[in-house]
This record gives C-alpha cells, sequence and structure tokens, in this order.
C-alpha cells in the first residue's frame, strides 16, 4: 500500500508540471527545455524558506510558485525574441546553466550532496497515515491547477492564446500583443513547475541537482 501511495503521489506531483508545460508547448507552441529548471528553483527555494527561516509550508509554496514564476519572467524576454530551433536551445541552455548552480552555490544549495530532511507539511503529519494525507493534499493542489487553466482556456484570454500559435501575425494583426500574451503563459507555465518542485522536494525529503536536469 506504501508503494501505491508513492506512485500515485509522485504522479500526481509530476502531473502538476506537466500541466505547466502543455500550457506553454501544447496551447502557444513554446517548446522549452527549461522547465526542469523551473521545478529546481521552486524545490531550493521552498526547502531554503522550510529549513532555513522556519517558514511554515504553505507560506513557502507560494513563495517558490512566486520565485519561479520570476525566473520564467526574465527569462521570456530573451526567449521570446527567438523563434523554433534557437528558442529551444536558448531554453536548453538556461536549464544547464540552473543545473549548475545548483552544483556550485554549495552556500546556499549545498552543492551535489543536495538539502535533506524537507519537511511534510504539518497538516499531514497531524494525521496518523501522514503520506495519504499528503497524497489528498497534492490531489486537491493537481485539481486545482486543473481547474484554474481549464477556466483559463475557456475564456476570451484562452482564444488569444491558441490563435497566437496557430497564426500570430492575424492574431497581431487583431490588435493584440502577442509577446504579451505569450509571456502570461511562460509565466504561469513556470509557477506550476515551480509548485511541483516544492512539492516534489517536499515528498521526498531531499532534493539534489541531477533531480532538475532538462530530461
Amino acid at each position: 500500500m506504501d508503494y501505491l501511495i508513492h506512485i500515485v503521489t509522485l504522479s500526481a506531483i509530476y502531473s502538476i508540471a506537466v500541466m505547466g508545460l502543455n500550457y506553454a508547448s501544447g496551447y502557444t507552441g513554446l517548446i522549452s527545455l527549461s522547465h526542469g529548471a523551473f521545478m529546481g528553483v521552486g524545490a531550493y527555494s521552498s526547502a531554503i524558506l522550510l529549513l532555513d527561516s522556519g517558514f511554515p509550508f504553505f507560506p513557502a509554496l507560494i513563495v517558490a510558485g512566486l520565485v519561479s514564476g520570476i525566473a520564467a519572467f526574465l527569462l521570456s524576454f530573451p526567449l521570446l525574441k527567438l523563434k523554433d530551433d534557437a528558442f529551444v536551445l536558448i531554453s536548453f541552455g538556461f536549464g544547464f546553466i540552473a543545473q549548475n548552480v545548483f552544483f556550485n552555490w554549495e552556500s546556499l544549495t549545498k552543492g551535489a550532496l543536495g538539502i535533506k530532511g524537507i519537511p511534510y507539511p504539518a497538516i499531514a503529519d497531524a494525521f496518523a497515515a501522514p503520506r495519504l494525507a499528503y497524497f489528498f493534499i497534492i490531489l486537491a493542489a493537481l485539481l486545482l491547477c486543473f481547474l484554474l487553466l481549464k477556466t483559463l482556456l475557456r475564456s476570451s484570454y484562452g482564444v488569444i492564446i491558441r490563435a497566437t500559435r496557430e497564426n500570430p501575425k492575424i492574431t497581431q494583426s487583431c490588435g493584440h500583443d502577442t509577446d504579451s500574451y505569450r509571456r502570461s503563459v511562460f509565466v504561469v507555465s513556470g509557477i506550476l513547475c515551480g509548485l511541483s518542485g516544492a512539492f516534489l522536494g517536499s515528498f521526498i525529503s531531499s532534493i539534489d541537482p541531477p533531480f532538475f536536469s532538462y530530461h
């Protein structure tokens, strides 16, 4: 039973990241290899806040998502000036740089040793079966993320971001700033990956740089 809970919990965690990646790549055509790095940014941000600053889990989770969103926002400026292969290569380069930062900024990330002892949320530890309780927390987060994206994609905003994928020139001719729409999608995508990384670090209780390669 514990093994089954472990597998379905990991599946739910990675599903949040995959929804973020699909939101960018599937709906706006932004083929990115940087989303593993966004997971890492979220995981390390959350772990550092939980262990070094004594943050409660859920505020640390929110901050992790925001930090990943800021990283995606900053990266979007050079990325959105590029197309096709150049976009993919530069996004890969960011992931490679981020992993090297995780390896070499030892005073913050503990380098190749990683960060150990990342705690569960206190609310999960209050139950007799904390791993099962944590699964339901992540399942609730997964459903909330799914509903958020579903609502966005059914709105007029969702119509425009799909139009930027199909024909950006026609979308621009209708008066829409396609770069702003694509940037907003990329940021939301980064936030979801950051949340996923924070959940992952807490669930497995330790993180290290190889977790967050472009693979």
